[in-house]
């Protein structure tokens, strides 16, 4: 393919890079040429990538410093960063005009920008080749409304974000198609496993990064730090790094090459990320796990995501944390469970919270619910209960929109149901609808809406609840026609999900478990003894939830749990729960 990058042209791409997004740039430009792909990339000036071909734009980034983008939205003129006026839009405007003039003298397969500028990308639409715009900062409305812009077009652009937090804060305002990360290069990382002394900052230096909280931090705890970064907002840099640069233990470089703050990291014993903004990727953090660095952040941004395989991370402020194993996969993610207020969805909740998830429960019982909410917190754990009827559309996209608020949604475990036992030719209509609205509706409309978040996540996994009474050939009991036909349709719709939401990296299973020592059971069945308790459900979903469901997607997992009066397991099923 031949393919041509857009970079940022506020500064260049070259040793030392100026940021994330510059890095990025240079490593995807050699990857792609290494992989025999013909690359240009049209870039400011005094830019180079070894081994690429670079376009030199001839736009000098000076005539463009008052466009960067700055996490509080200004500047204060006293600091030599006057705030962007029209006509440096107009400046950049002209700029990237004359980059796409440039680029359709060749013919291209993709035009892919990863420039933050609004005009990067309403005239980015004019051209012939498919567009990929790559977004690398947090939602703006300028550029928010250019691709509102250019998705009205005759040819809308793919849109990219570069994590799945920062993909789920731009789905909110616009249509995000996939996650693309700028994964660093392991490859030329050195390794080190030998202990070290000393922190390392690695950032811009400008308040949203955190530089001076990292100094604050380091001597706070009585390490010495390195501080490497160069000054990106001149007030920031004079009036709070310029009084600690004099510190005891505190030394302030300039920008390094990325191999020399890799070795820098290496020799550290923590790298420090308290980024005061919701960080959209943090490479350096990735850099420094790649260099056997351990990384102490704020839970902000993309590092609400981590687990202990991929980094620790430090909430704004102490409390108490669940006393589970902070391996799980599930830790610090977002989870929805539905029929939370008691039964197997209660368990559940309170399994998957342990294992470090922030859990959204939902169930219509708010006292029962908040009940299960307040035990989960006084075992020092996240949960965030939404009163909601799962068969109502409308109190379904609330619950997912205040699940959004906590991050990106990643688990959903549909758990509610209901069962009322009727002979058949007793069953009216307002029972047969309300069990399947409830049972099958409310998983679909549960599924759909979480389907959605994953798939602007680019990963995903769902359990839902089915019943023996659900599966063919188990002996089925009386009084259960609609219980019976709603299970059939979960384990139908989890075989479903699993189908489309394989290229989204989107998983699914069903579980069909016999009799479960709930109240709905005592209340159905009162003379069928159950071979699980709740918990033991639960611990199967964790432990499901916890394991890549991707090669068993769209399966059935019975559990033959029913036991007669004897004590003796049997196969035939009535599951009754909550």
């Amino acid at each position: 393919m031949r393919v041509a990058i857009v970079a940022p042209l506020v500064s260049a791409i070259r040793e030392p890079q100026g940021g994330g997004s510059q890095a990025f740039v240079s490593d995807l430009a050699r990857g792609l040429a290494g992989r025999g792909h013909e690359v240009h990339v049209y870039a400011a000036a005094g830019s180079e990538i070894p081994g690429v071909t670079v376009i030199d734009t001839g736009v000098d980034p000076r005539s463009l410093l008052r466009t960067l983008y700055r996490a509080s939205g200004s500047i204060d003129p006293r600091g030599g960063d006057p705030p962007s006026t029209p006509r440096d839009q107009d400046a950049a405007a002209s700029a990237f005009a004359g980059v796409y003039a440039r680029g359709r003298e060749t013919r291209y397969d993709v035009v892919h920008n990863h420039a933050f500028d609004a005009p990067a990308i309403r005239l980015a639409s004019m051209l012939s080749a498919p567009v990929v715009h790559t977004l690398h900062l947090p939602p703006d409305p300028a550029i928010a409304g250019a691709l509102r812009e250019a998705a009205r077009g005759r040819r809308p652009p793919a849109v990219a974000g570069v994590s799945r937090f920062q993909a789920s804060a731009w789905g909110r305002v616009v249509r995000v198609h996939a996650t693309l990360p700028p994964y660093v290069p392991t490859r030329v990382i050195p390794w080190s496993p030998a202990a070290a002394d000393g922190a390392v900052f690695a950032g811009r230096l400008s308040p949203e990064k955190g530089a001076a909280e990292a100094v604050d931090i380091a001597r706070a705890a009585g390490v010495t730090i390195d501080v490497y970064g160069d000054a990106y907002d001149a007030q920031y840099a004079r009036e709070q790094i310029g009084p600690r640069r004099g510190l005891p233990g505190v030394t302030v470089h300039g920008g390094v090459p990325r191999a020399s703050l890799w070795a820098a990291m290496t020799r550290a014993s923590v790298v420090l990320c308290p980024a005061r903004w919701d960080e959209p990727f943090g490479m350096a953090a990735a850099e420094a796990q790649a260099c056997g660095t351990p990384v102490v952040a704020f839970r902000r941004g993309v590092w609400t995501l981590m687990s202990s395989f991929t980094g620790r991370s430090s909430g704004p402020a102490p409390g108490p944390r669940p006393a589970g194993d902070r391996g799980h996969w599930l830790a610090g993610r977002v989870a929805v469970v539905t029929g939370a207020s008691r039964g197997i969805g209660a368990a559940t909740a309170e399994a998957l919270a342990a294992a470090g998830a922030h859990v959204v429960l939902a169930a219509r019982d708010r006292v029962a619910l908040a009940n299960v909410a307040g035990r989960i917190r006084d075992a020092g754990g996240d949960a965030t209960p939404v009163p909601a009827d799962v068969s109502n559309d409308g109190d379904v996209g609330r619950l997912f929109a205040v699940a959004a608020e906590a991050g990106p949604v990643c688990a959903l475990v549909c758990a509610a149901a209901v069962l009322e036992a009727v002979p058949f030719a007793e069953t009216t209509p307002e029972i047969w609808e309300e069990t399947l609205r409830v049972n099958l509706t409310g998983s679909f409309l549960c599924c759909r809406a979480a389907f959605t978040a994953m798939r602007r996540g680019g990963e995903g996994r769902i359990v839902t609840i089915g019943s023996l009474s659900g599966v063919y050939a188990t002996e089925k009991f009386p009084g259960l026609a609609a219980y019976n036909v709603s299970k059939y349709g979960v384990i139908g719709l989890t075989e479903a999900i699993a189908v489309e939401g394989r290229p989204h990296g989107i998983s699914a299973i069903c579980v069909s478990p016999g009799a479960v020592d709930t109240e709905m059971l005592r209340r159905a069945n009162p003379d069928l003894r159950p071979g699980l308790t709740p918990g033991d459900v639960a611990q199967l979903i964790l432990a499901l939830l916890d394991s890549p469901l991707a090669p068993a997607s769209g399966a059935n997992i019975p559990l033959f749990s029913n036991a007669s009066a004897s004590g003796t397991t049997q196969h035939p099923s009535s599951n009754v729960r909550d």
